[in-house]
């Protein structure tokens, strides 16, 4: 049956076999909590042993935004979307600046190289792709998961960039040259999101399997996981100082871990749908979430209090970014559009929207 954008097959105890044209997913109902899903789709947590559910993401469908990040001066915003696209718009005017091509399906992540000068891009082909920003153009593809790539994250100095994937997996990849150099492993399902610790010393990935795991970039040694979600962990995010970090669930929660203790520290509690992205303000004052309830909250990170929630988007919230100088959220939704609120006030500064196929504009500045 379909549920909003996505497609969910349910069975009993029993093996399912779903053939999509260019998609395949296969599953036994024997046991675990989490349902393997080959070809261009997530592993995801299942409601119970009795009905097992596997969402495929918007089948048939060309429209949905799944990712957003600004770059280091905050004059441009990158956006991944369903229709396979990265678009790069310039902040100052609301139009579309670069569109860039080469993704065979859905694209998931993006993420600027510290110096703004690459882009990585991850979807659900299964790929990495880098681009040069200004010219536009396709630096290199890194090749070698075994399933869709669910996030892509430069590490601090911009040498490296990970990649979190589907195949349980995490990925480290040289800039310069594109080889991989280790695989760090550990997690019992798919990796949905992942973080570099602000020294670059550390990655973090959110697991379906309900932790989160701490992984060291220099050897690629499992040196923790923090368990502690009831459900599929979807989104991490350090703050600036590396002092904490956030995570997002399935579970509706948001939970704040102090990093030298490991400890979880508060749980926020608010949204009425799963959590998708986490993000610390700069001034590490402040936590936004998104969900797929359609709002985004703002939490007081000393307190654990919640500031603000902004609402307007029509479908659930993919992804959310800061501005570097923290005065601007970005904003993406099911509901393929991307809105840049104003921190202060909560208010909506623009929305950038798709209008037609392979059309896109401003349609709101305030």
């Amino acid at each position: 049956m379909w549920k909003g954008r996505e497609l969910w097959i349910s069975w009993g105890l029993s093996v399912c076999v779903a053939i999509i044209p260019g998609m395949m997913s296969w599953s036994s109902a024997s046991g675990g909590d989490d349902v393997f899903g080959g070809g261009n789709h997530r592993q995801v947590g299942m409601e119970s042993a009795a009905e097992r559910r596997i969402p495929i993401r918007r089948v048939g469908h060309s429209v949905g935004v799944d990712a957003v990040a600004f770059g280091a001066n905050g004059a441009l915003l990158a956006s991944g979307h369903v229709d396979n696209l990265v678009r790069v718009w310039q902040m100052q005017t609301g139009k579309i600046w670069r569109t860039l091509k080469g993704h065979s399906s859905g694209v998931t992540s993006v993420s600027f190289a510290p110096d703004g000068a690459l882009l990585a891009s991850g979807s659900w082909d299964g790929t990495i792709r880098l681009w040069q920003v200004a010219p536009g153009t396709e630096l290199r593809t890194l090749t070698g998961h075994d399933n869709m790539v669910s996030s892509v994250a430069f590490s601090p100095d911009g040498a490296l960039v990970a990649s979190g994937s589907g195949d349980n997996t995490v990925r480290l990849w040289q800039v310069q040259t594109g080889e991989m150099l280790r695989t760090l492993t550990g997690s019992n399902s798919g990796v949905d999101s992942i973080a570099f610790s602000p020294d670059g010393n550390i990655i973090a990935g959110a697991s379906w399997d309900k932790t989160v795991r701490l992984w060291s970039v220099q050897t690629g040694a499992s040196l923790q996981t923090l368990a502690g979600h009831t459900s599929g962990v979807t989104s991490v995010a350090f703050s600036p100082n590396g002092a904490q970090l956030a995570s997002g669930s399935r579970d509706n929660t948001v939970r704040l871990w102090e990093m030298a203790s490991g400890k979880e520290m508060r749980i926020l509690t608010g949204h009425t749908g799963r959590v998708s992205s986490v993000a610390f303000s700069p001034d590490a004052t402040q936590l936004a979430s998104g969900s797929r309830d359609n709002t985004i909250r703002l939490w007081e990170v000393a307190t654990g209090a919640m500031a603000r929630t902004l609402a307007g988007h029509k479908g659930g919230v993919t992804a959310i970014a800061f501005s570097p100088d923290g005065q601007l959220l970005a904003s993406a939704s099911e509901d393929n559009t991307i809105w840049v609120w104003d921190i202060r006030s909560g208010k909506p500064l623009r929305t950038l929207a798709s209008v037609q196929k392979g059309a896109w504009r401003m349609l709101a500045r305030q």
